[in-house]
């Protein structure tokens, strides 16, 4: 707004733009991280037993891309 108002001072041609087509870009990824280790023996049984431990991680995103259709100030 204010370069166009610069513009007018000048005698120069405005700037407007107006907006066009809107949509939403989706993007989600999922991933596991986990190693498997040796769990501690239970106290009624002598077996040792290999467990797993881990760490899920989940993304999501929402980019919203905007159409910016310029607009003359002859028309």
């Amino acid at each position: 707004m204010l370069l166009n108002l610069a513009r007018l001072e000048n005698r120069d041609p405005t700037y407007f733009f107006k907006i066009g087509q809107i949509t939403s870009a989706y993007k989600m990824a999922g991933v596991s991280h986990g190693d498997w280790h040796v769990c501690h023996r239970n106290l009624q049984s002598p077996h040792r037993r290999a467990c797993r431990r881990g760490t899920p991680v989940a993304t999501y995103e929402n980019d919203p891309i905007f159409t910016f259709i310029p607009v003359n100030d002859e028309n």
